[in-house]
């Protein structure tokens, strides 16, 4: 009788394991979704701030422009100097990369320097990225890695 009553007492605390192991991976799952989320939140935060500053940075330089056009200031060979040069997909030299190889040799070089130890922060600076950016492509390689397990 004691021998049955162990093994229903094994029987239970085993489920309650397996119960509890279950629950700890949802919940483990939960908080990498959120973190992910508040991640990409920030990101966009981030990447609004830029826009703004750089919309600031544009008008007021328009508005130079326009003043020293006013004034008489600026001769038409000095306007056309402030022209970036523009050309088309179709005309691009065979040396520029193209977006996918740029995004590869991206990837290859943020991880080489993660797996180098590097911290996001150093990761941003070097690679002049946003440390929001690196943090968001390191969390999906690792669920990416997680997925895959």
């Amino acid at each position: 009788m004691s021998e049955l009553v162990l093994f229903f007492f094994i029987c239970f605390s085993l489920f309650l394991f397996y119960r509890t192991r279950t629950l700890q991976k949802q919940m483990d799952q939960l908080l990498s979704q959120e973190q992910l989320e508040q991640a990409l939140d920030h990101f966009v935060e981030e990447i609004k701030q830029d826009n703004d500053a750089l919309i600031e940075q544009l008008v007021a330089q328009r508005v130079t422009q326009l003043r020293e056009e006013e004034n008489g200031e600026v001769e038409s060979t000095e306007r056309s100097a402030h022209v970036l040069p523009f050309t088309y997909a179709s005309e691009s030299p065979s040396h520029v990369k193209a977006p996918s190889s740029v995004q590869e040799n991206e990837q290859q070089s943020w991880h080489q320097l993660l797996n180098e130890g590097y911290s996001a922060t150093e990761i941003a600076k070097r690679l002049h990225m946003g440390v929001t950016e690196v943090e968001l492509l390191i969390a999906f390689n690792q669920k990416k890695k997680g997925s895959n397990s």
